[in-house]
């Protein structure tokens, strides 16, 4: 089985009620410290809903995110 590692995470306080939101990247063998990064722009994160209905026995529902981060050094 593959081990998936932790690489990157950020957070941001969402506008609604203030939810903090934490995105994390991993990456397949990974093994060491996860970087911070930092969101960028006026929508830094953006979740898509596929609209298949709100069935109750439906447990896993697609979706797609995009996110928006500041890269402070070059090709990091």
């Amino acid at each position: 089985m593959a081990y998936f590692g932790l690489k990157y995470y950020a957070e941001m306080r969402s506008k609604y009620k203030g939810v903090i939101w934490r995105v994390e990247i991993a990456e397949r063998g990974f093994i060491g410290i996860a970087e911070h990064m930092d969101f960028s722009g006026s929508n830094p994160l953006k979740i898509t809903w596929e609209n298949r209905g709100d069935d109750f026995f439906v447990p896993v529902k697609a979706n797609e995110a995009s996110i928006t981060v500041m890269c402070h050094k070059n090709f990091h």
